[in-house]
């Protein structure tokens, strides 16, 4: 079976019910069952917002068209690159006339972007590649429910070419609150810094030690800033910045970073982390989300997190 074709399978057929699709990611990266009942960890309680927490902002904001209408309603400083294209299907994508200089992506899908024009891809490898995005149902890779109710299009951003030196800024961001800034140079491993950019002892636990000598960026106060704003309806988010040479533009805000695998490292920084995300503030983000959904002209009533009270959630699911 083709390796994007074995997610939807294993899906459909295994799962019983939606939390037993949740709790698989976490016992295949942890070895052992989590309790969405009564999550202890940062990432555990990120895999249960899945199932207790039907705010529809997260699939609006998810979604790479949508996202762009909550970013401009909170005002912020810093924007995503242009937008010159939408398409609502494959066909439109294949008969349309293409920017001869641009990044086509889907509207809810991950790493699936292809940069247009000089060094592109021919017009049939397009179309295969176009196609296997069309047959791949992202959110069944880690069950993440948020990108299920967001409408697959096709999108074309412009293409931001930069030269020797390009820096992608994740900020993760609980209740609101930045807890580090992740930068990443030209595709090297991450690191951690907190808000006064001192060195950050954390790492997810698959990863591997790594240099802590990055410099401050002049414009951190700034992406701090919008970072917090942009964050400030959810549990927890990360928002992406990227930096082309002398252009920083947001680059998308995350629901859930990594897919919520794994665990931060030392345990002790999980904890400390875990202890932000406060559930009892859940309603009234859920309450916050569905106004600004309306506002915004977006379905109000997701297609997740309705397994709140369920006892299958301290079992994984069985």
């Amino acid at each position: 079976m083709p390796l994007h074709e074995r997610p939807g399978f294993i899906y459909d057929q295994t799962y019983e019910n939606e939390i037993q699709g949740v709790a698989y990611g976490w016992v295949k990266w942890n070895l052992e069952i989590p309790d969405f009942a009564n999550p202890t960890r940062l990432f555990e309680k990120g895999r249960a917002l899945q199932l207790v927490h039907p705010n529809p902002l997260m699939s609006l904001v998810a979604d790479k068209v949508r996202f762009r209408d909550y970013v401009r309603l909170k005002g912020v400083d810093i924007e995503p690159p242009r937008l010159l294209e939408v398409y609502d299907d494959v066909e439109s994508v294949l008969r349309a006339k293409l920017p001869r200089a641009g990044v086509l992506k889907k509207s809810n899908g991950c790493n699936q972007n292809q940069i247009l024009g000089a060094g592109g891809p021919e017009a049939a490898e397009l179309e295969r590649l176009v196609w296997k995005w069309e047959r791949d149902a992202f959110w069944r890779v880690q069950s993440e429910f948020h990108y299920r109710d967001i409408p697959t299009r096709y999108l074309v951003e412009e293409f931001l070419p930069s030269g020797a030196h390009r820096v992608e800024y994740k900020i993760f961001c609980v209740m609101g609150e930045v807890v580090h800034v992740s930068p990443r140079v030209n595709d090297g491993p991450p690191v951690y810094f907190g808000t006064n950019w001192q060195p950050v002892k954390t790492r997810p636990a698959v990863d591997a030690p790594v240099r802590m000598d990055v410099p401050r960026p002049p414009f951190l106060e700034q992406m701090i800033e919008v970072a917090q704003v942009l964050s400030a309806d959810f549990a927890v988010a990360r928002i992406d910045f990227m930096k082309f040479d002398d252009r920083l533009v947001l680059g998308e805000i995350t629901m859930s970073p990594g897919a919520f695998r794994t665990r931060f490292e030392p345990p002790e920084r999980d904890l400390e982390l875990a202890q932000k995300m406060e559930f009892s503030r859940l309603p009234q983000l859920e309450e916050t989300g569905r106004a600004i959904c309306k506002q915004l002209g977006w379905d109000a009533e997701p297609g997740f997190g309705h397994w709140a009270g369920d006892p299958r959630l301290s079992t994984g699911g069985v």
